[in-house]
């Protein structure tokens, strides 16, 4: 959980939509061309759930899409992508108590081909920790609080960052639900419980 690294794939998705939204630069409703792959420099952007159809941001999110989720990053731009990620805490070792306590393996440069895969998760490793922590800020109202395996006493405030408005959390749990009742991760839907979230797949060497 917390000293090993991986490329957490799709999981980051849930990220650059949720920045994207932050500034404005989209709604849920909000389309984007995947009807074709499409080339950055010499890769080429495709998608495992191919929809080959213009796409809604709710869409992008439920389905998985690469291509769409690259076309949000670039729309946001790479240093705030970026920013956002630090954030999030996903640039730094996660928090937590235990020696073992590893630091990401991030890209050495934000290129334009570095950031569109960072955007889904690919060409940087956090460990699961880190990526919990940046789900709980997404989704707890829009408060980045670092990660620990101590029990808090209740009485005592606890130190956070905002890094979204409690708004935009709200629109980004709506969408997270939409993947386990119209998407990808449908498999975690389970009765008497409102179930939100993201499928991830990573590559591993």
């Amino acid at each position: 959980m917390t000293n090993s690294r991986f490329e957490m794939g799709s999981t980051f998705k849930v990220f650059t939509v949720a920045i994207g939204l932050e500034d404005n630069i989209i709604t849920p409703e909000s389309v984007f061309d995947a009807r074709a792959p499409m080339r950055i420099g010499s890769e080429m952007i495709s998608d495992f759930h191919a929809m080959n159809k213009i796409v809604s941001v709710s869409e992008i999110l439920a389905h998985s899409s690469n291509i769409g989720t690259v076309r949000i990053a670039r729309s946001v731009g790479a240093p705030r992508v970026r920013e956002f990620f630090s954030r999030l805490g996903l640039m730094e070792a996660a928090g937590g108590e235990l020696l073992e306590n590893a630091r990401p393996i991030l890209p050495k440069r934000w290129s334009e081909i570095t950031a569109a895969t960072a955007s889904f998760g690919h060409g940087i490793a956090v460990s699961p920790m880190a990526v919990a922590g940046g789900y709980a800020a997404v989704s707890n109202g829009g408060h980045y609080i670092r990660p620990t395996f101590i029990a808090r006493d209740p009485n005592v405030p606890v130190s956070s960052r905002a890094v979204l408005t409690p708004a935009t959390s709200t629109t980004v749990v709506k969408l997270m639900r939409e993947v386990v009742t119209n998407g990808t991760g449908r498999n975690a839907d389970a009765a008497g419980y409102e179930v939100a979230g993201k499928t991830g797949t990573a590559e591993k060497a």
